[in-house]
């Protein structure tokens, strides 16, 4: 890992962009999981010998939590880049030289664009899981803090 990546996010613009590529991923495989393991709320079929309504609760639990965890992965992730590259803007200002700072400038910019679209993920995500999970899964208040993956 390098001295500027954090989380397994290069904060180099092109390796951040693939990283976060790679790892919104896990939210589309958390959906395919949600749509083929737990029936929609609306949905009534019957439930096969090994499922129960528990079951359905335990599940979402987990998926629940593996939400969470990837959010929070990613937000830490795109936080710390932009701090390294709030931090190259500022030095290429002090230095004042002007080569580079338009171009600094816009990579801090899109990198910033990122942690909105997280956000936007997120909430589509949670959507999804709402429509999936509501009758069997109540999330908490505050959402767990995984302090020993950051």
């Amino acid at each position: 890992m390098g001295d500027h990546e954090l989380v397994g996010i290069p904060c180099d613009f092109v390796g951040f962009m693939d990283a976060l590529k790679r790892l919104r991923k896990v939210e589309d495989l958390i959906v395919v999981r949600m749509n083929k393991d737990i029936p929609a709320s609306r949905t009534h079929r019957r439930l096969t010998d090994n499922e129960t309504p528990s079951n359905h609760g335990e599940a979402c639990a987990r998926i629940y939590s593996e939400i969470e965890l990837a959010s929070v992965h990613r937000v830490a992730g795109i936080n710390h880049c932009l701090s390294v590259q709030a931090a190259s803007v500022k030095q290429i200002q002090d230095a004042g030289n002007t080569d580079g700072l338009r171009e600094a400038q816009s990579r801090f910019r899109m990198m910033k664009r990122e942690l909105a679209g997280e956000r936007l993920l997120k909430a589509q995500v949670m959507t999804h899981f709402d429509k999936r999970c509501s009758a069997h899964f109540t999330p908490p208040a505050e959402p767990p803090v995984a302090s020993d993956t950051l």
